[in-house]
């Protein structure tokens, strides 16, 4: 009955983790996911935030190429000569330029250039599109918003003409439908959407009144990730670097919304959970009896496996699902036995095996061409006796009784061989070896 009590103990403190590994995934997941959608949100805004860079970018250069082209040169030539008719051509020249790039250009929508001092103007806009105070403290090169819904790039060329110093300002209009198909592109996320801010403070293009709120909030805060609330809602912000133009995205959707599929997915796992183990309560109340039983007579048979008998075997059978074990056990216990006894008969036979091929090492050739070496050298006494005490030494060595021996011995060993053999062949060698590891044991006739 404690036996029982502990299973069901047991049972408990795992239902317990159970609970505890739920609430921990459930909390790793919707953490997992809230920062797979701040990811996401990053790689959406930094992308449409590198795009409308570039799209700056390629503006300035096409302003430049404006002010100091072709075009513009002739246009001032024309000034020059005060020929009228050639200065209405150039006009219309300049026109024709602005629509074509207009129309090849995608990002932008429209281009004007205005003198200040003569109030002339060359545009594709309406005349009068833009107020007096639109020209007033106006940088040479700057990126400028107009009513929070357009944004322009403006060039100023001065030019010599006439004696004086003439400005002309190029202003350069980014296209409306681009910039909303950048907001698009970085908000990227159902129920989410974005902002376009221009120089951290004018919210462009903005229509819905979270937006406005949103902006309102984050122009107090440096904080590229970071919650905000609006009302009674949640929302999640994410901020690209501004860009060189003045220019930064801002990524924002609502968190409870965004996390609401997890919740729907935990809920249903929590109370399929909840059914599993209820069910598994009840099973265990069933059978634990007989398992117990069954697992009694296993863990004792297990022990005397344990301590080394091999030759324990379980010989009653149940009529249920353990039967299959006890026969495997018992199949087991005795292939192992037999695996054992195998092991050692093979392992002394190898190591007879090992002896007799090292004793097979001694070559009788070896010995013959020795000593055919001595007949034909016995007119050179030294190299006789120096042949005859290298040999002495090798079979001396090779024939000893002994399966430990040092590296500086086996070294030795090779020496007087290799020696042998130089004279034989007329060779030379070379023995490099580590004087500490002179003392090293290793098994006899390695080398």
């Amino acid at each position: 009955m404690k036996r029982v009590r502990s299973i069901f103990g047991i049972f408990t403190v795992f239902l317990l983790i159970i609970l505890a590994s739920f609430l921990l995934l459930s909390w790793q997941s919707t953490a997992n996911l809230k920062a797979s959608l701040i990811q996401t949100a990053q790689l959406q805004t930094k992308y449409a935030a590198t795009l409308l860079e570039q799209k700056g970018k390629e503006i300035e250069i096409e302003a430049d190429g404006i002010l100091y082209g072709e075009n513009m040169q002739n246009l001032y030539a024309a000034i020059e000569n005060n020929d009228v008719y050639e200065y209405v051509q150039q006009i219309n020249k300049m026109k024709s330029f602005f629509q074509e790039r207009q129309g090849r250009t995608v990002g932008m929508s429209g281009m004007t250039l205005y003198w200040p001092k003569s109030g002339r103007e060359i545009s594709t806009l309406r005349q009068g599109y833009f107020e007096d105070s639109f020209w007033e403290n106006n940088k040479e090169s700057q990126w400028k918003s107009a009513n929070k819904q357009e944004i322009f790039y403006m060039r100023r060329r001065t030019v010599e003409w006439m004696g004086e110093d003439q400005e002309v300002w190029l202003v350069l209009r980014m296209d409306q439908d681009f910039l909303y198909e950048i907001k698009e592109m970085a908000a990227g996320m159902d129920q989410g959407g974005s902002i376009l801010m221009f120089g951290g403070e004018i919210n462009v293009l903005s229509q819905k009144s979270v937006e406005q709120n949103i902006a309102g909030i984050i122009r107090q805060s440096n904080e590229k990730v970071c919650e905000v609330r609006v009302g009674k809602q949640k929302y999640q912000i994410v901020r690209s670097d501004e860009t060189k133009n003045g220019m930064q995205l801002v990524s924002y959707y609502p968190t409870r919304q965004m996390m609401r599929q997890v919740r729907n997915i935990m809920t249903i796992s929590g109370i399929m959970l909840g059914a599993i183990l209820i069910f598994g309560m009840i099973y265990i109340s069933l059978f634990v009896k007989n398992i117990l039983m069954q697992m009694n007579l296993l863990t004792e048979k297990l022990k005397q496996v344990e301590v080394g008998d091999l030759t324990v075997q379980i010989y009653k059978m149940p009529k249920n699902e353990f039967a299959y074990v006890f026969r495997q056990f018992n199949h087991m216990v005795r292939r192992t036995h037999e695996l054992l006894e195998a092991t050692v008969k093979e392992q002394e036979l190898r190591n007879e095996a090992e002896m007799r091929q090292l004793q097979l090492q001694i070559n009788p050739h070896f010995l013959y061409n020795s000593l055919s070496f001595i007949v034909t050298a016995a007119d050179n006494p030294d190299a006789v006796t120096e042949m005859a005490v290298h040999l002495s030494q090798y079979y001396r060595y090779c024939t000893r009784k002994k399966s430990i021996t040092t590296i500086q011995e086996e070294i030795d060993y090779a020496r007087s061989y290799l020696e042998i053999m130089a004279m034989r062949k007329n060779i030379e060698y070379e023995i490099e070896s580590d004087p500490e590891l002179a003392a090293c044991k290793i098994p006899f006739l390695l080398l």
